[in-house]
């Protein structure tokens, strides 16, 4: 197994497109092109079975709105 790292969604793309990626841990605020609009992007071309995608944040709490097609989830800390 190894681990590979990505700055930003345009090479996160292009790292899924050319290495033989097994699961996507993907921050929902990242620069340039949101998480969730890389995640799109990623839907488009890949099933969830395909490649498995984990969306995290280091807010303590957010809301997730997704496009159609995309489950929803609101997440809350334990203050909530």
């Amino acid at each position: 197994m190894s681990l590979c790292w990505a700055e930003n969604a345009k090479e996160l793309l292009e790292r899924v497109k050319k290495d033989a990626v097994d699961l996507v841990l993907l921050d929902i605020e990242m620069p340039e092109v949101s998480g969730l609009d890389a995640l799109q992007k990623l839907r488009d071309h890949y099933s969830a079975a395909e490649l498995p995608i984990i969306m995290v944040t280091q807010r303590r709490r957010a809301t997730i709105s997704s496009k159609p097609g995309l489950r929803s989830e609101r997440l809350f800390d334990e203050a909530d």
